[in-house]
């Protein structure tokens, strides 16, 4: 069992049957040693919600970029599981920072204007 570090991890205490991710106190520093035992307590952070297919979070997983969750990999293959079962097949993949892209055909917009509504 791996070990992902969610520093300074708050969360919405949850208990659940069968969690996607969980969150415990376990012994090692990569690999849950002993794994977890049946009195271990443990709360769910990222599981489906019975009967609709849900994901739900109980903690913020979308600060992936600046807070400190290791390892690299493994928030990556998290990330791609929750997008491959919300946008299907057609997930994309790859290296996203949230920044626009724009095709050859596409015109650029050199400035803009902040707009205030009152």
């Amino acid at each position: 069992m791996q070990i992902l570090a969610l520093h300074d991890c708050r969360f919405i205490p949850v208990r659940v049957k069968d969690p996607i991710l969980s969150v415990a106190k376990v012994a090692g520093f990569d690999r849950a040693v002993y794994g977890l035992s049946p009195d271990t307590d443990t709360w769910a952070i990222l599981f489906e919600l019975p009967g609709t297919g849900w994901l739900v979070s109980t903690t913020c997983l979308s600060q992936f970029v600046t807070a400190r969750y290791a390892p690299k990999k493994a928030m990556q293959s998290i990330w791609a599981a929750i997008l491959k079962k919300t946008e299907g097949e057609n997930a994309r993949s790859g290296n996203s920072n949230g920044l626009p892209m724009f095709g050859h055909h596409m015109k650029r917009i050199r400035s803009f204007r902040i707009m205030r509504f009152v």
